[in-house]
């Protein structure tokens, strides 16, 4: 069976549609809106010209705007879900009050994207969330932590 595209987004997928999103917003690339966070996307000739320390103070503060943006994405998916969730409410309730015909209506006019223009596709999922909650986990540990553990059993018995 197929996966992603569309109807499903895995493997980062949510992360990507928004991405495209947001550069179509500002008028550029997706890959250039990328490359200006990004400290590899340095020219060499910068990391020459400055000392070890200054190029590690730089590289630290790209990788904090980073993982500072997919919080902010992880944020409005967030928004996005919690909208959806009080769409759905406001549809039962007006259901039980006889009113379904008209709450299409006015959810159209008053609370769709056509109003609103989120950079969050309507279709996100709390799957979509839960992995952009990894990938900040693992953008928050990869330098801090020890991968494995040491010691135990298996080192005293020499293996």
């Amino acid at each position: 069976m197929a996966s992603g595209g569309i109807a499903g987004y895995s493997g980062g997928g949510i992360v990507r549609t928004i991405i495209k999103n947001m550069a179509r917003e500002r008028g550029v690339n997706p890959s250039d809106y990328l490359r200006a966070i990004n400290y590899k996307g340095l020219p060499p000739e910068v990391k020459r010209l400055m000392g070890e320390e200054e190029f590690n103070r730089i590289k630290q503060q790209l990788i904090e705007g980073r993982t500072q943006m997919v919080e902010n994405m992880r944020d409005m998916v967030r928004s996005r879900l919690d909208f959806n969730e009080r769409k759905k409410e406001f549809r039962d309730a007006m259901a039980m009050v006889g009113g379904k015909g008209m709450v299409d209506d006015i959810i159209e006019k008053t609370l769709s994207d056509k109003q609103f223009g989120s950079v969050v596709p309507e279709s996100v999922t709390e799957q979509d969330f839960l992995e952009i909650e990894q990938m900040i986990k693992n953008m928050q540990t990869k330098d801090g932590r020890k991968m494995n553990a040491s010691g135990g059993i298996a080192s005293m018995l020499g293996e």
